[in-house]
């Protein structure tokens, strides 16, 4: 007849399980990074990793981040402090030994005023590791934002804040502008090499400018760098030198595309990175952020910021060539069953209406 028998029900639930379950852990099942962080939530933010072969103080890799919980009194952005690890797979990540992150911390004052750090970047000089991030402080119903940074020489003990963009010096805002957003900064041939987002209130257009300095301090005059091959709108960007070309990535509030450049500032559009998977159960599902692209021995990794309902992470892209990265799981098992019945029925209607119809017939033949 018509009407589904008991069996019926339970071998269209089963199909119905086995299909969403096989698919979803094809495509979407991918783990992020585990990074534990100082404020508990180990929700890890905004990376800038570094690499080098011969490794610096017994490290390939070493990355500063922000801890970025999505619903953590009393404001997220209060736990938005640089953080410092380091790693020797790039997957497994720790605090240097004897150090305690942040890297930096916010006074009670600060935290009453609602200030909070942002944008940490890594760069390596010569034999020092330098992290540069931005505080942004409350100022007459407005924020002033700043570029500061440390140094160090083991990446244990760390120099003192350090300001090298002061919004209230007019000769820094004439230099770089009156916003230094995401600052992605390489040393070459003793000289500081510095791209960044502008455009203080997020109105319209945003740039992306170069400038450059021997000091990190004193800047020439920022210039304003020409995307062609597709319209964009940045907001979170990195620049790599890789292969004798500039590679930049660029968060637009939506995707992650790639970009390179012979000279720095004319680029060109090469692919899309990637995109929301905009399928539930998956860590980025809802969105995306900042990407920093570095290349080892023989394979490209492409390290980005996402986020899904409720947490926010880090997660890997790699491939043997640039048109090749795929994200990859940061480990072996990490949906257990429980979560994929919970998947299952967040996405059942979409397949259960086409399950029935199809089975039925089949069934009732």
């Amino acid at each position: 007849g018509s009407e589904m028998c008991i069996r019926d029900r339970i071998t269209i639930f089963i199909l119905d399980f086995l299909i969403q379950t096989i698919i979803f852990k094809k495509n979407y099942s991918q783990a992020p990074l585990q990074i534990k962080t100082f404020d508990g939530s180990d929700q890890p933010y905004h990376p800038s990793v570094m690499y080098s072969a011969n490794g610096w103080n017994g490290f390939q890799y070493w990355m500063v981040l922000t801890p970025y919980p999505m619903q953590k009194a009393p404001y997220k952005d209060r736990w938005e402090c640089p953080c410092i690890y380091c790693s020797t797979d790039g997957i497994n990540w720790t605090p240097p030994a004897n150090f305690q992150n942040p890297l930096d911390d916010l006074t009670d004052k600060e935290i009453e005023y609602k200030d909070f750090f942002s944008d940490p970047h890594l760069v390596q000089r010569d034999n020092i590791l330098e992290c540069w991030y931005r505080i942004s402080h409350h100022c007459h119903n407005d924020r002033d934002t700043y570029l500061i940074r440390k140094y160090s020489v083991d990446g244990i003990h760390w120099s003192e804040r350090e300001i090298l963009y002061d919004p209230r010096v007019p000769e820094n805002v004439d230099q770089l502008g009156d916003m230094v957003r995401s600052p992605a900064i390489l040393y070459i041939n003793r000289t500081y090499h510095m791209w960044y987002v502008d455009n203080k209130y997020n109105i319209g257009q945003r740039n992306l400018c170069y400038a450059s300095s021997t000091d990190g301090k004193k800047w020439k005059k920022r210039i304003t760098c020409q995307l062609t091959g597709k319209l964009i709108n940045p907001w979170h960007i990195d620049v790599t030198y890789i292969d004798g070309l500039y590679r930049l990535t660029v968060y637009d509030l939506y995707e992650l595309t790639l970009w390179d450049s012979p000279d720095g500032i004319h680029f060109q559009y090469k692919q899309t990175l990637l995109k929301p998977s905009l399928k539930y159960g998956s860590f980025y599902s809802d969105g995306l952020y900042r990407s920093i692209l570095l290349k080892t021995e023989n394979t490209y990794a492409c390290y980005f910021s996402a986020f899904d309902d409720k947490r926010t992470h880090i997660g890997i892209m790699q491939g043997k060539t640039l048109s090749q990265l795929k994200v990859v799981s940061c480990q072996h098992s990490h949906y257990k069953l429980k979560q994929l019945v919970i998947i299952y029925l967040k996405n059942r209607k979409r397949t259960l209406s086409f399950l029935k119809s199809k089975l039925l017939n089949y069934l009732n033949k």
